[in-house]
């Protein structure tokens, strides 16, 4: 597994770590009987655990973060995370997206501490490994239950963008 860039359509770079296609495809396998929500409905090739949200930055810029990423990952053991529920963001009586939460880990909380350190971001909040699996188009009460998961995230300098 790797550390990878994800350009957004509006041009916002997160550091991300993909998700593999046996994960993947219990997310597509579930979330088919929920189609009927009104949601947009993030692609199985876009859906990724974020793990540190960059922001705008240039072609140039991001080129610059591969021997950063390099760096931060080389010595890095593999971790797992474990699949911890589906969850409403920003909360649950006003829900605005879907999430796959993860069980934080140790292993996570550095690594994105230490990109964040190095990258000069200031984090209000720990970040909270998860998968946006839809955007939803209004509020609505939700219910979605999914089996439990363990993600074995192995990391490597390989870059995606």
């Amino acid at each position: 597994m790797s550390i990878a860039y994800v350009r957004m359509e509006t041009n916002r770079l997160f550091l991300s770590i993909p998700i593999p296609e046996k994960i993947n495809e219990i997310f597509e396998e579930k979330i088919a009987s929920y189609h009927h929500i009104k949601a947009k409905w993030i692609a199985k090739e876009k859906r990724h655990i974020t793990l540190l949200f960059i922001g705008k930055k240039s072609k140039e810029e991001t080129a610059a973060l591969d021997a950063l990423i390099k760096e931060k990952t080389e010595k890095l053991a593999s971790f797992y995370l474990t699949f911890d529920s589906i969850s409403f963001f920003p909360s649950e009586r006003a829900p605005q997206m879907i999430w796959a939460r993860f069980c934080t880990s140790p292993q996570f909380v550095h690594l994105s501490a230490a990109f964040a350190e190095a990258l000069n971001k200031k984090e209000d909040h720990e970040t909270i490994p998860h998968v946006t699996l839809a955007r939803l188009k209004s509020q609505q009460p939700l219910q979605l239950h999914f089996p439990q998961l363990e993600l074995l995230v192995y990391l490597s300098t390989t870059l995606i963008l």
